[in-house]
């Protein structure tokens, strides 16, 4: 996706950047995000290292866990995943009462392809052909209206 926003639409930088006229390889570009994932990883490593918490509540399918054969999963107990995942409980619920899939990660799965979809689709549908130079190009819905429908979307599940 990143190549074909460089290669294709000749976006690289934010607009408030100026413009230089310098070109890079993309091998720069992909440089770039494996030094600053190296970073991120290494902190997260070290953080995992140094902090240490517990595992939480064996999997509802293990007999040692307190939700095990429950009617209705942990859900069914009033116990809802935390807020950085809360989305799935949403999906879930909706994928299991709509069209009564089991088991319910289902919604989960769908609410990521949805997710996926839109963002893939942004840069195909963004009519914009260039670099935008001022902040009313960049925020135009006339240039850019099915792309923030996509990125509007990508955000909901």
């Amino acid at each position: 996706m990143h190549y074909y926003l460089i290669k294709v639409k000749g976006i690289s930088l934010p607009f408030w950047h100026k413009p230089t006229g310098r070109t890079a390889p993309f091998s720069e570009h992909v440089r770039a995000w494996l030094g600053y994932s190296a970073v991120v990883v290494g902190v997260v490593l070290l953080v995992s290292i140094f902090v240490h918490r517990d595992p939480g509540p064996a999997p509802q399918l293990l007999p040692t866990s307190p939700f095990y054969q429950s009617a209705h999963g942990p859900g069914g107990l009033g116990i809802v995943p935390t807020w950085p995942i809360m989305w799935t409980h949403g999906m879930n619920r909706f994928v299991a009462i709509a069209f009564g899939l089991e088991p319910d990660i289902w919604g989960t799965m769908l609410g990521i392809l949805l997710m996926t979809a839109a963002l893939v689709a942004i840069p195909f549908v963004d009519r914009g052909t260039g670099e935008p130079a001022s902040w009313a190009e960049a925020l135009s819905l006339r240039r850019r209206g099915w792309a923030y429908l996509a990125m509007r979307s990508s955000g909901r599940s």
